[in-house]
């Protein structure tokens, strides 16, 4: 199965990280991902937090 996940635009986001190109606030909600694999395309846009199952 392949799944798609799309982000609407917040109305009052949390500030996660801001592209240095356009000056744009870049957030996502807390989340957790519910399949094995992820593969995730930042495009030169850092600010990834991952938690580990002890909280680390």
């Amino acid at each position: 199965t392949l799944r798609f996940n799309f982000y609407p635009k917040q109305d009052n986001p949390v500030i996660a990280s801001v592209d240095s190109n356009s000056r744009q606030a870049l957030s996502c909600e807390e989340h957790c991902d519910g399949s094995i694999f992820t593969f995730l395309y930042q495009y030169k846009i850092g600010g990834l937090h991952v938690e580990m199952p002890d909280g680390t």
